[in-house]
């Protein structure tokens, strides 16, 4: 029996199936993809979040960690939100770009925070506006079926006075 060339081989897969090149290897398949989940925040070194009385003013980020900032929001499909946060978000946003005074890159922001795709999740909250939901069942069930949805990067966030793993 004649053996058959290594091109010509076919392992777990089908002839008219393409060949992966070198820059597939270690991505995921489609029908594997799952939507990522990431989190960010300012914090202080010490683990804290907002000031006594819940300020938030010793965070106002440079304008290079502001611009990382509003790119991260560009590249996000999907925001999650706690109460607290979502408040303090979208008490400013939403007209942040009409402002006197308003920077280049502060409407910029703006405009990608409303565009964006948001989920609140709360027991107490019961208005919700600005391209977003509210979920009031199971936090852990709905962003597990969050996670299987098409789209972009999910990100999370929430406020807190102290952040629980600096504790």
């Amino acid at each position: 029996m004649a053996s058959q060339p290594i091109e010509n081989a076919v392992v777990g897969g089908s002839v008219d199936a393409p060949e992966p090149s070198l820059t597939d290897v270690g991505k995921p398949r489609a029908e594997d993809a799952m939507r990522t989940l990431s989190s960010g925040m300012n914090l202080s070194l010490d683990g804290y979040i907002a000031a006594p009385g819940d300020d938030l003013g010793w965070s106002v980020p440079s304008d290079e960690l502001f611009e990382w900032w509003s790119d991260r929001v560009a590249a996000t499909g999907l925001a999650l939100y706690g109460r607290k946060l979502w408040a303090t978000m979208s008490a400013h946003w939403p007209t942040a770009d009409q402002q006197p005074g308003a920077t280049a890159a502060q409407i910029a922001f703006a405009r990608r925070w409303r565009a964006m795709p948001k989920v609140v999740f709360s027991a107490t909250t019961s208005a919700i506006d600005w391209n977003a939901r509210l979920v009031t069942a199971d936090a852990v069930t709905e962003i597990s079926r969050l996670k299987t949805e098409e789209g972009g990067p999910a990100a999370a966030g929430w406020r807190r006075r102290r952040c629980a793993s600096s504790r």
